[in-house]
């Protein structure tokens, strides 16, 4: 079984590099998701939620860095 999907380029060029990302992005879900458990599990929780918050974004942020995927882009 084979499939194909085609794009209409340059209109559809951010739906082809999602398609053509997908892994990355699931990888990059996984990642953040085993850390958010980790953080739960067996770190020391931050003084406010605003500071929990501010680390979680961060950390997102650096696990999409890592992967050269640009939420933005």
């Amino acid at each position: 079984m084979k499939a194909t999907l085609s794009f209409d380029l340059p209109e559809e060029a951010t739906e082809h590099r999602n398609a053509v990302r997908g892994g990355d992005y699931l990888c990059a879900i996984e990642e953040i998701v085993m850390e958010l458990r980790n953080r739960a599990k067996h770190g020391k929780p931050e003084a406010t939620g605003a500071a929990e918050l501010a680390a979680i974004r961060g950390m997102i942020t650096e696990v999409l860095d890592d992967r050269g995927i640009d939420p933005n882009a």
